[in-house]
């Protein structure tokens, strides 16, 4: 079984690329963690939501539609783990994901470093923003089987420079179920997930 940490060091050492592969990767633990597999129907890329208003950067990475037809704004921040995530690194997701069409706002990021006013911000928005950092990843190498090869991570292609996902993993992930003598740790690691996910509002 792989682990988060052990696919974040795949990544590519480019900003650019690394942002794009962990943003399949962030597409791929929505589809597949039960957490939010049990809350979401569909999940897409920006640039796959047929609903987009621009084909360029929005602010927003992922949109996905839980079983009640609402609709969630995902950004995703792939930095390293001691970078803290500023109010300017959140101002335009915030601004895009504003429109009507968003019930729900999510942050991925690869640091639980948010800066006070970031997150005081985030705390005073009418539309929710939860928060999935680090530490809530690392506690799903428990229970989430997390793609561990070099063929199974996200990858440049060479000819047309743009990035894509293994289907093999995909389909891997959709097969990962918890083991008996696992569900008691899943039950407390989701328990932490979803305390870790919440922004209190204050």
């Amino acid at each position: 079984m792989g682990t988060f940490d052990q696919l974040l060091d795949k990544l590519d050492a480019d900003n650019g690329v690394k942002g794009q592969q962990f943003e399949r990767i962030a597409k791929w633990f929505l589809i597949n963690d039960p957490a939010y597999k049990s809350l979401l129907r569909h999940v897409w890329l920006w640039k796959e939501w047929r609903d987009r208003w621009s084909d360029l950067e929005a602010g927003i990475d992922i949109v996905a539609e839980d079983f009640s037809g609402k609709f969630w704004a995902v950004q995703c921040k792939a930095y390293r783990a001691d970078r803290t995530i500023t109010k300017a690194d959140i101002d335009k997701f915030l601004s895009e994901s504003n429109r009507p069409v968003f019930a729900e706002r999510l942050l991925i990021a690869t640091t639980d470093n948010i800066h006070h006013v970031a997150r005081n911000t985030m705390s005073a928005q009418a539309k929710n923003v939860a928060v999935v950092g680090l530490e809530a990843l690392r506690l799903t190498d428990s229970y989430l089987d997390w793609p561990e090869t070099r063929a199974g991570r996200p990858t440049r292609d060479r000819s047309t420079g743009t990035e894509s996902y293994s289907e093999a993993t995909a389909a891997r992930g959709r097969r990962t179920a918890i083991s008996a003598p696992n569900r008691s740790c899943f039950r407390t690691c989701l328990g932490s997930l979803v305390k870790a996910a919440r922004i209190s509002r204050r």
